[in-house]
């Protein structure tokens, strides 16, 4: 069961007294269940958050003793949901993003990272920005430094670029009804709405917010990833992706689709050599992925035999583990959940404790949590088996967990403050 270290607790009272700001006392906490008990055999130690779209409301709970800790007021756009960005607080706090309308919301994720071990604490508030009434935020990207975010406002046809640390806004300006909005090393990229037929994007340098280049891509932008490691970008769009260089500022090639259908989205982990493109096609369900070699920039199609996997994740059918290595995706109709190992194209699968059941999965992806009704399921993957089960509010629509990395240790106690 759970095993805490003690060792530490002469460093650890100083550390307390320098963020003690962050501790909560859970019995001040009138929501926390007493109901919810872990039996696992294997116990991991982080956050999973619930959240529900109609209440607009995130409920916390803790992945080992099950209980909730904390309540957040808040929405988010159903298929952009949360992502990660830069350290907080002396750099020990990653940050979690989402957005929805003229509202963004950022808060901690309640793992301190000291590099070679993490301390859990109660995730925080970090910053809500209201941006002008009129606007409605979608497309997002983080920078690859992780200390600024950007969305596309769609009803102003400008992007919004956030700091990170102080949440400074800035708006540039760019002429689509429905944009990227990547933060591509020094410049930001902008993309030609949709549904237009238009065939531009848009290197703008946000200091100036002037375009500095307009490149001609494909028709039915949508979905896009940002390789710091060789400064390009990959833009989905309806005959394939096109590779840009931006050191070069031109387009240096197109890689087509090898099937019918195309990507809508892409999905990295920053640094990873591998996106994940999910694969739309006319029936709305297929049975593979798209895995694209950002050094290579080649595409191949992951076949997962008799699969339906949804190309869209509003319903939050899919989930990249926090390192990038390893994809999740739960079946649309059948009890299944897919979970494949990036490097190798390796699938394996898992019992669901029912179909089209949103997922979340862990740091390295050897955990996986199941959302059905309201019955969140953590499936231990060695082993195929499901370990423990906590109870979340009756309108949860979607989950995400923040775990610690692989193979540094994490503190926790009691109460889950340092």
């Amino acid at each position: 069961m759970r095993k805490f270290k003690y060792n530490f607790i002469p460093v650890l009272v100083i550390l307390l007294g320098l963020i003690s700001h962050c501790a909560v006392d859970p019995e001040d906490d009138l929501l926390a269940p007493k109901t919810n008990e872990s039996t696992s055999a294997h116990p991991i130690h982080g956050w999973l958050w619930a959240f529900d779209a109609d209440a607009t409301s995130c409920q916390v709970f803790h992945t080992e003793d099950l209980k909730q800790w904390a309540s957040f007021s808040m929405d988010m756009h159903p298929v952009m949901r949360v992502f990660e960005a830069g350290l907080l607080n002396a750099n020990l706090n990653h940050s979690l993003w989402m957005a929805k309308g003229n509202q963004v919301y950022a808060f901690t994720d309640g793992i301190l990272d000291h590099s070679d071990h993490g301390h859990i604490v109660l995730p925080i508030v970090h910053q809500t920005i209201t941006l002008s009434e009129n606007a409605n935020l979608v497309h997002h990207s983080r920078s690859s430094n992780g200390q600024k975010v950007a969305f596309a406002d769609d009803a102003q046809q400008q992007v919004v670029i956030i700091d990170v640390q102080d949440g400074t806004v800035t708006t540039i300006g760019h002429g689509s009804a429905h944009s990227a909005a990547i933060l591509a090393g020094d410049y930001i990229i902008t993309t030609a709405a949709t549904s237009t037929g238009e065939k531009w994007a848009k290197l703008i340098y946000p200091a100036t917010g002037e375009v500095e280049k307009t490149l001609e891509i494909g028709a039915g932008a949508h979905g896009d990833v940002y390789d710091s490691q060789n400064n390009t970008a990959f833009i989905a769009c309806s005959d394939g992706i096109y590779v840009i260089d931006i050191t070069a500022k031109q387009v240096k090639k197109k890689i087509p689709y090898i099937e019918a259908g195309r990507t809508n989205f892409l999905y990295q982990a920053t640094g990873e050599p591998f996106a994940v493109g999910l694969h739309k096609t006319e029936s709305g369900t297929s049975n593979k992925f798209i895995r694209l070699d950002l050094a290579n920039e080649t595409l191949e199609y992951v076949t997962i035999p008799d699969a339906q996997l949804d190309w869209s994740i509003a319903a939050g059918l899919f989930a990249l583990a926090r390192e990038g290595r390893i994809a999740v995706f739960s079946d649309k109709a059948q009890a299944k959940i897919y979970h494949v190992v990036l490097a190798t194209r390796k699938v394996t699968t898992l019992n669901a404790p029912a179909a089209a059941a949103p997922v979340a999965v862990s740091y390295d992806g050897t955990h996986i949590w199941a959302l059905s009704g309201q019955k969140v399921s953590r499936i231990y993957v060695p082993d195929n088996k499901i370990e423990d089960t906590l109870t979340v509010p009756a309108g949860t629509d979607w989950i995400w967990v923040t775990t610690y990395k692989t193979g540094a240790e994490l503190f926790d106690n009691a109460k889950h403050e340092f």
